[in-house]
């Protein structure tokens, strides 16, 4: 799969098909479809409905004709109405009746909240909601860096949420509007090569204590090689951004140990190492062969000559790798886990996913020339 393939399959073939099929009727978002294209009742999800906010304003500026736009919009009006209180509060979860399913903060949920809105900024009403969101943020700011966390339980804090509020933030800063989004991306990205970068290993693990100690599970530190090309990505992103020359080093450093120890055999990311460097799941899932081929994109794109060409064709494994999971039940579907032995899990498609492939294609469309053009 090349970068213009994988555009011609979000735009031509999974927008129209998550579109007829995957929006329900008051607007919101199946979370799972079956083989048959048939969607599955679940309790409704603050950070799915964000997602799919963000696929659908994306795939519209990625040049698709249909109704993105508008489908847009409309999850943003739940997200307003349904999920984000009037102090901006986000709650992280509704039965299909309305009421909350739990109570609490995830700062996972905020993260997405708040990247969803950049997509759509400068519309207005995004622009209310990323506020009243941001308030309701700041009062959770932790003195040693980072963010209280209510999911991450007692004494712990979580990279991953993290990583996502550093996204948010970036995507922000980005569209250039007023806020306090370059301070918030500073902030963690300072977190991140202060306290969560391991200086030895230069790896990420995903739980640490209240100090931001590492914290262990009985097969060890987790270490997710999908995280440490994606943190790899925003750490460059950033870097650039801000012109950050160290954050560029520390994020090419994660992707780098990541493409080290964290491939099978045939260029497939796997799902965990552990402090030593060694695998401790050989299975793998769609997301991360799309956060590797973002890394690679990346890097390409600071480098030239030999690095450069490097760059490129590792991208183009990570893309072939991703090739494979989306060749799924029928078009504009995939499979999610891989087997070790190869074989994919038959499952039911988590819509979830498809914030990561339409993001991978985001990125790949500054590798295809005049990629309006092959959009058509």
């Amino acid at each position: 799969m090349t970068p213009a393939e994988l555009l011609r399959w979000m735009t031509g073939t999974a927008l129209p098909l998550w579109a007829a099929h995957g929006v329900e009727a008051d607007g919101g978002f199946a979370e799972l479809l079956t083989a048959d294209l048939q969607p599955i009742a679940r309790p409704r999800r603050a950070r799915l409905t964000a997602r799919q906010v963000y696929v659908f304003a994306t795939g519209t500026r990625l040049g698709w004709e249909g109704a993105g736009l508008r489908i847009a919009r409309s999850g943003l009006e739940i997200l307003s109405r349904r999920f984000v209180r009037l102090d901006g509060t986000v709650v992280p979860r509704l039965q299909t009746d309305g009421r909350a399913t739990c109570a609490g903060h995830d700062l996972y949920d905020d993260a997405f909240v708040l990247f969803a809105l950049a997509a759509l900024s400068p519309d207005p009403a995004a622009e209310a909601l990323a506020r009243r969101v941001t308030l309701a943020l700041a009062d959770r700011s932790l003195a040693g860096g980072g963010y209280s966390d209510g999911h991450a339980g007692p004494g712990r804090r979580l990279a991953n949420p993290h990583m996502h509020l550093f996204e948010a933030a970036i995507a922000w800063a980005a569209t250039g509007r007023p806020g306090p989004w370059r301070g918030i991306a500073a902030g963690l990205a300072r977190l991140a090569r202060q306290r969560l970068i391991q200086r030895d290993t230069g790896v990420i693990p995903e739980v640490y204590a209240a100090d931001w100690t590492p914290v262990p599970d009985a097969d060890g530190l987790l270490i997710e090689p999908g995280h440490l090309f994606e943190w790899g990505w925003l750490l460059i992103r950033w870097g650039r951004m801000s012109g950050d020359k160290g954050a560029v080093a520390d994020g090419e450093r994660l992707g780098r140990t990541a493409e080290a120890h964290g491939l099978a055999a045939d260029g497939t990311v796997l799902d965990a190492l552990n402090e030593r460097l060694e695998v401790r799941a050989h299975w793998a899932r769609l997301w991360p062969q799309a956060e590797r081929a973002k890394f690679w994109q990346e890097v390409a794109s600071c480098e030239s000559g030999a690095k450069r060409s490097d760059a490129i064709g590792r991208r183009d494994c990570a893309l072939r790798a991703l090739a494979r999971f989306l060749s799924g039940p029928r078009p504009g579907l995939w499979r999610e886990e891989r087997r070790p032995d190869g074989t994919f899990v038959d499952e039911p498609v988590r819509a979830s996913s498809l914030y990561h492939i339409i993001s991978a294609a985001d990125v790949m469309a500054g590798a295809v020339p005049v990629y309006e053009e092959v959009l058509r």
